[in-house]
């Protein structure tokens, strides 16, 4: 993804664990395109854990800031509800 970053959880609540990864500049991405991106974590204490996906607007403030602690969500869209995931495995 064209200037990409991790976004910091500093704002999040505490009942949910975010793995975010943003783009500065929204433009650079192209209509048609895929984007991808791999998150590994450490292990948790289950065998089962439930996990959604949500896209979010934003803005950067001041707009010459290029830091995640300058990125603020102004919409948030669900694209996928909360699923429940058997751990322990590489889906094919």
């Amino acid at each position: 993804m064209p200037s990409a970053y991790l976004d910091t959880p500093a704002s999040d609540g505490t009942d949910e664990l975010s793995f975010t990864v943003g783009t500065f500049d929204a433009t650079q991405l192209n209509s048609g395109k895929r984007y991808y991106t791999t998150i590994v974590a450490t292990w948790g204490n289950t065998t089962y854990d439930s996990a959604k996906l949500q896209g979010q607007r934003g803005r950067r403030i001041p707009t010459g800031c290029y830091s995640e602690w300058c990125v603020f969500a102004t919409a948030t869209d669900r694209i996928i509800n909360a699923w429940n995931k058997k751990l322990g495995y590489w889906p094919t």
